[in-house]
């Protein structure tokens, strides 16, 4: 399948929508608790370090991925800054969340203050472990991190929303999942919410 090939206006326009959600998710997390302000800054400034990994490490997290049953890139995360708006702004606070492949919880930090609980789950040790070391103390008590494969996780009963922001996803969504309201994006496509959308379409 050959690849697209976009054109200056259509580059120009992404590079405007990541422009934009930058600065919203700063504009956000200025307006956050101090302490957990500060573990989100801990952990972007950590992580705007590493994106750029060796090839050596890149080569250990494909073999790993390899071993445990998962495909393509899996196991990788970027931050998808660009999608945190729609899902911070779709929240009500009385919410549960099942956060899909939560990479290094930022976008749970924000989230835990704005609903009742989040369960933040994350399959790579190496990211998700060192997000909970930078986060440290001020870990909010409704954040709950767990690495794991969250497809093959147990839903937790009290879960009423599932945000799945996994542009590289192959793998299919449980069925149980579908019981729930789902934000997602889809595989590169414009995010949406489950319930207004027809199951398999």
């Amino acid at each position: 399948m050959k690849s697209k090939v976009i054109s200056l206006e259509e580059r120009d326009k992404i590079l405007e929508v990541f422009r934009e959600s930058k600065q919203y998710f700063e504009e956000v997390i200025v307006n956050l608790p101090k302490d957990i302000h500060q573990a989100i800054n801990r952990i972007m400034k950590y992580y705007s370090k590493q994106l750029d990994e060796s090839p050596k490490q890149i080569s250990k997290s494909m073999n790993w991925q390899k071993r445990i049953g998962l495909e393509g890139w899996e196991v990788f995360f970027c931050p998808e800054t660009d999608n945190y708006r729609f899902v911070i702004e779709n929240i009500e606070p009385q919410e549960v969340i099942y956060d899909v492949g939560a990479g290094d919880l930022r976008l749970d930090l924000v989230l835990s203050q704005r609903c009742k609980k989040v369960y933040a789950v994350e399959i790579n040790p190496m990211i998700i472990g060192k997000s909970i070391e930078l986060i440290g103390y001020d870990m909010p008590k409704n954040l709950i991190s767990i690495c794991a494969d969250a497809l093959k996780f147990p839903l937790p009963k009290d879960v009423t929303t599932i945000v799945v922001l996994v542009r590289h996803l192959i793998h299919p969504l449980p069925e149980e999942w579908y019981e729930k309201r789902i934000i997602s994006n889809d595989n590169y496509q414009p995010l949406y919410i489950l319930e207004d959308k027809v199951k398999g379409s």
